[in-house]
């Protein structure tokens, strides 16, 4: 009697044992991300998406991307070096998936592809780079809360020409460039966006001073030094609506100076590296 007892538990145990494996299975089975059909990607691709502001990590959020919408996100090359690469936003307000693709790619040197039911990055071209995408819920960095709404003005904005005329009380000890242009959006009160991969810009240490100096000066200061960055293009800036942005000196441009921008007399500080 007893001995039957225990083969019955043990019997019991192992049907438990048995639904807990294969409920395992279908969880992990649920939550792989499918291949979806064309349709079905073209329709995830336009579905709204909402994500933080801050510095995104690649793998991490393209992780995030497929949890929330179900869209497989990959690199063509599994050791890709841009996985650890990131982008930095003000944050992303009902902004369509595939123009938040194209801010990825934009700020990291990628360019994406539907690829068998998959989006697949891997390392742009030149000329391949996303355009820098302009939607009214794409925040930008140092934003102060300021968010775009409607179509561009026509002319240059007020508020921009004000604030770059306004005078600067700002010093910087080895300050990363992000930081630098985040602090400059508070002062001057308008959005000014760092467009530009993280590598080298992002993190690149800053030490000057603007006391008593414009936001359109340090602006061009800015501009200016990041020509003598070793290995790098150089950044130029320019009005954009009701933003401010910061970008990579186009090839053709490399070398030359900004426009009709012209660096201010005598140095702001000793400049990039963190001296």
């Amino acid at each position: 009697m007893y001995l039957r007892a225990c083969l019955m538990l043990f019997a019991v145990a192992g049907c438990f044992l048995r639904a807990e494996e294969n409920a395992g299975k279908d969880a992990v089975q649920a939550a792989a991300p499918k291949n979806l059909t064309p349709k079905e990607l073209r329709e995830a691709l336009d579905r709204p998406v909402t994500y933080k502001g801050g510095s995104h990590k690649l793998e991490k959020f393209f992780t995030q991307v497929e949890q929330d919408t179900g869209v497989s996100v990959r690199f063509k090359a599994q050791d890709a070096p841009q996985k650890q690469s990131a982008f930095s936003t003000g944050g992303i307000q009902q902004v369509p998936l595939r123009t938040v693709l194209d801010l990825a790619c934009c700020m990291t040197g990628l360019k994406w592809a539907c690829k068998e039911g998959k989006v697949e990055l891997e390392p742009a071209g030149a000329g391949e780079v996303p355009k820098w995408p302009d939607h009214p819920g794409l925040l930008p960095l140092g934003s102060v809360g300021v968010r775009t709404q409607g179509p561009k003005p026509a002319g240059p904005d007020p508020k921009v020409e004000k604030a770059l005329s306004a005078v600067l009380d700002a010093e910087f000890n080895s300050t990363p460039l992000s930081k630098l242009i985040e602090t400059l959006a508070q002062k001057a009160g308008v959005p000014i966006v760092l467009q530009a991969p993280e590598k080298p810009w992002s993190a690149l240490p800053v030490t000057t001073s603007f006391k008593g100096k414009t936001l359109k000066q340090a602006l061009e200061w800015v501009a200016e030094t990041s020509r003598k960055v070793p290995g790098a293009k150089g950044l130029q800036w320019e009005k954009a609506g009701t933003q401010i942005v910061f970008a990579v000196v186009p090839d053709a441009q490399a070398g030359k100076k900004n426009g009709n921008l012209v660096a201010p007399a005598g140095p702001a500080g000793p400049g990039f590296g963190g001296r």
